[in-house]
């Protein structure tokens, strides 16, 4: 069944967006050439296929870096300990810098990963590490949802869902969502425990109105 993400305001986010020209538009281009093997045929421009790993990736550095932003550029104090409270796990995969501006270097054999930003050495650990299933990354993974409001985690779902156009019974329905698709999602990235978590969540946020079913005939399922 398909649901729709309503564009409010909530919590300081937005799902707002100023309207953008086609043609620059990355979701319109990756969208575009998935559905044709054609030449995209932009004036003056070059674009290059984009595989549907690549779109996922980008999708997934969006989530992390909302995340990120959500929990440590929060309050300064609260920030400031949570990050630190990460160091612990961080070391973990990660020799430490001893002073500031040394490089956080990745001792994990075949990563050549160096950073002296503790911020990209996060994002790293949240993709990269996450995805080949370190227990370290999934940890400091969890530490920071289990931080996020149920708002913010649909802040989230906005960029990690599979949100297009759809059709169905000979109607577009724009900005929506699969709701099997997404509970799979959820799950997977640890916004709930369990698929029966995900429907609770999911219906609470048809409660507060941030999404809805395209034709309001169905709950979240």
């Amino acid at each position: 069944y398909f649901f729709s993400l309503m564009m409010r305001s909530f919590r300081g986010f937005s799902f707002s967006k100023k309207k953008k020209k086609e043609e620059d538009d990355d979701d319109f281009k990756y969208s575009r050439y998935g559905r044709t093997t054609g030449n995209l045929n932009r004036i003056n421009s070059t674009y290059f296929p984009v595989s549907q790993e690549e779109v996922g990736r980008k999708k997934r550095r969006m989530v992390v870096n909302l995340l990120l932003a959500m929990t440590l550029g929060a309050e300064e104090d609260k920030g400031y300990e949570l990050s630190t409270s990460l160091l612990w796990d961080v070391s973990k995969g990660f020799d430490l810098p001893l002073v500031i501006g040394e490089q956080f270097i990745c001792k994990l054999g075949g990563k050549k990963f160096q950073s002296a930003s503790y911020n990209d050495c996060l994002q790293f650990i949240l993709t990269t590490l996450y995805e080949e299933g370190h227990e370290f990354a999934v940890n400091i993974y969890n530490t920071l949802m289990s931080q996020t409001t149920r708002e913010q985690k649909c802040h989230l779902a906005y960029h990690g869902f599979d949100v297009q156009t759809r059709n169905w019974h000979f109607h577009e329905y724009k900005n929506c969502f699969v709701g099997k698709e997404a509970i799979t999602w959820m799950v997977k990235y640890g916004l709930a425990r369990d698929r029966k978590a995900a429907v609770t969540l999911g219906q609470y946020w048809m409660s507060k109105k941030l999404i809805k079913h395209v034709t309001d005939e169905r709950p979240f399922e």
